[in-house]
């Protein structure tokens, strides 16, 4: 198993990219920014990119979710719950001063106790909502 977990974006949002090395497959959790470097990870592991997981849609965690899907042509998941505040990313991004793109687009939504697989590795969603919707 791999597990690099880095900060990204000028709120430095933790980011985590978990791979199964000898299925060549990984997960980016909270992609908040900083595409190049998430990329230039996959590939000294030889990873490829087969999901995005968003823990919440505050802009920090899911700055960099639409390039990466452009890029690696893979789902992105998140809570139900989530998804107003996703509509909400431009009007985030101006009351933080970022610059931001596109409001990526939810694929599937994880639920409590769901089972989100990655190569062989498997990660139990748990609904730990407070911090934000979802």
């Amino acid at each position: 198993m791999i597990l690099e977990t880095f900060p990204v974006g000028p709120l430095a949002c933790n980011c985590a990219v978990l791979g199964d090395e000898d299925a060549g497959e990984a997960i980016v959790i909270d992609p908040g920014d900083e595409v190049s470097r998430i990329h230039r990870l996959l590939t000294e592991h030889g990873l490829k990119l087969k999901q995005i997981l968003v823990t919440h849609a505050h802009i920090d965690h899911v700055g960099a979710v639409a390039a990466l899907t452009e890029e690696y042509s893979c789902p992105v998941l998140m809570h139900a719950e989530a998804e107003p505040m996703l509509k909400e990313l431009p009007t985030q991004a101006m009351m933080m001063g970022i610059r931001f793109g596109k409001v990526p687009e939810v694929d599937r939504y994880v639920e409590d106790e769901d089972i989100v697989e990655v190569g062989d590795l498997r990660l139990r969603s748990l609904y730990t909502p407070g911090h934000a919707p979802g």
